[in-house]
């Protein structure tokens, strides 16, 4: 999470997120403003590292 942090909390528009650390696939939730595309969250998070896909 420590790589995650700074980079979702820089993104504008991201209110508040979470990531389900007790699941093996880590989960991550985002709550963003309206108009906040998701692509913009899924970009930042393979910019760090890690594979996003959506549910």
């Amino acid at each position: 999470m420590a790589k995650v942090t700074p980079a979702l909390n820089q993104l504008e528009g991201v209110l508040n997120w979470e990531v389900d650390t007790n699941n093996p696939s880590k989960i991550l939730k985002v709550e963003a403003e309206e108009g906040v595309p998701a692509q913009a969250v899924k970009e930042v998070v393979r910019g760090i590292g890690f594979i996003i896909e959506e549910e």
